[in-house]
């Protein structure tokens, strides 16, 4: 093997990361886009009311998920797919696939804990999502449980040290105390 080929050879695989990189960059891209579209259809329709309504969001949905998307590994792609399918779920009114994605969504802060210092404000929307989740459900022990958890989340030096943080958990934490008036009388009893 001659200095040629050596070279030749390590151009190649640095064309080859650059083009991973760009599809990975691509579907970071296409699937935070797609989450934002799903919180735009949510803001201008609200929740789908009727089969018709339903059908629309499940062709937007399919039309509009990236191939091979459920298939990714990395942090970016899993965070942007499990906040897809949430909206997706939560517009649908499938409140079960709502909770497994806003589960998956927090879960994924869990196996990279790392990340919790990166993208705080992705985890305490992922924490409200998954609250919601158990409430819709009236999983209310469950409910209990994973409120603790964020309540112990937002005390963390990290949220505490960033305003938006604070104020955004304790809008979510007090919004769930305010209705535990309203729910049944073991529901939020510890």
């Amino acid at each position: 093997m001659n200095v040629t080929d050596t070279f030749k050879t390590r151009i190649d695989e640095l064309s080859e990361e650059a083009n991973a990189a760009n599809r990975k960059l691509d579907m970071i891209t296409r699937l935070s886009n797609l989450s934002l579209q799903m919180y735009g259809f949510f803001i201008a329709n609200g929740h789908a009311r009727n089969e018709d309504e339903e059908e629309k969001v499940k062709k937007f949905f399919r039309q509009s998920l990236p191939s091979g998307s459920g298939q990714q590994e990395g942090f970016y792609e899993r965070l942007y797919f499990y906040q897809c399918y949430t909206w997706y779920a939560f517009i649908r009114q499938d409140f079960l696939m709502y909770y497994r994605y806003a589960q998956k969504w927090v879960d994924l802060f869990k196996e990279m804990p790392n990340m919790m210092r990166v993208e705080t404000g992705h985890l305490v929307k992922g924490y409200h999502s998954l609250l919601n989740a158990h409430f819709d459900l009236r999983n209310y022990a469950e409910l209990r449980a994973v409120l603790k958890e964020f309540e112990e989340f937002s005390q963390s030096k990290r949220v505490q040290d960033n305003e938006n943080f604070t104020v955004q958990s304790f809008v979510y934490i007090a919004a769930l105390r305010s209705i535990s008036t309203i729910l049944p009388a073991c529901a939020m009893k510890a």
